[in-house]
């Protein structure tokens, strides 16, 4: 009898082992083809910016010398110079969230003015057919360090997240609260759904409601560029005027992490 529990006890034992092997071998091969893929975005989309920019290059330098009475060349060319920074702005946030997930994005931190680089981006939002409104407590927003390039990133996803979802009306605002600096992009549209919410800043999730023309990056690359300054980027609740806010806070100081800080919505409940 008591063979018998030993030679037992020893089958189960192997069976663990063998399953445990076959495990690391799983997860090694599953850990060998993120790697491989990160390499092939990185790899791709590096070897697609160059001809992207000789492109737009090009488009431009035709557009300046096509006669402007031409309104059907015109047109053409602005609709090829659209897309084609469509597509840069695709590319630039595959090699973006590269970096992120292999962590060798590296951030060129300088004094930034955030309200200005906020109008920045406006800018080329307001033509779209989109109302886009700003508000900003100006006198008392200080300038903080962060990549401007970055900032401006974050701000073209949210914008064109906010764009492609909302009704009619696109609202903007900067103000300050504790120690942060917080940009709040609001849309008019329909709230994101209870079962897409805890994916929706996973890199290329789209929600069948909410999917829009996007990969399903824009949110996952602005979350990630927010909290490697430092930040955070939440979706937050607007129960009471059924709006969809998205908000990006931000230290004064980059060095300072936001770790006391839980962004509220207008009931103060927080996703």
């Amino acid at each position: 009898m008591m063979h018998r529990e030993i030679t037992h006890q020893k089958e189960l034992v192997e069976q663990i082992e063998k399953s445990n092997q076959t495990l690391r071998e799983t997860n090694q091969r599953l850990n060998q083809a993120q790697v491989t893929q990160r390499a092939f975005l990185a790899i791709v989309t590096h070897e697609l910016k160059t001809p992207l920019h000789l492109m737009l290059g090009a488009v431009d330098t035709v557009m300046r010398k096509a006669p402007q009475s031409d309104s059907d060349l015109q047109e053409m060319l602005s609709i090829l110079s659209d897309s084609a920074v469509h597509l840069q702005g695709i590319i630039e946030d595959l090699l973006t969230l590269t970096r992120l997930q292999t962590g060798s994005l590296t951030l060129s931190p300088e004094s930034v003015d955030i309200v200005h680089e906020v109008r920045q981006c406006l800018r080329l939002w307001q033509q779209n057919e989109r109302r886009i409104e700003f508000h900003a407590d100006e006198e008392t927003i200080p300038i903080i360090t962060a990549d401007p390039l970055r900032l401006r990133q974050i701000f073209n996803n949210l914008l064109a997240n906010a764009t492609a979802h909302c009704n009619q009306v696109v609202a903007v605002t900067v103000t300050c609260r504790q120690q942060f600096v917080v940009v709040r992009v609001t849309n008019d549209g329909e709230r994101v759904p209870e079962q897409f919410r805890e994916n929706i800043f996973e890199p290329f999730f789209r929600g069948s409601e909410r999917s829009g023309g996007g990969m399903g990056l824009g949110l996952a690359v602005a979350r990630g560029l927010a909290e490697s300054h430092h930040g955070t980027l939440a979706l937050v609740d607007d129960i009471s005027r059924r709006l969809t806010t998205f908000e990006l806070c931000l230290p004064f100081n980059n060095g300072t992490s936001v770790t006391h800080y839980e962004p509220e919505g207008e009931d103060g409940h927080v996703c």
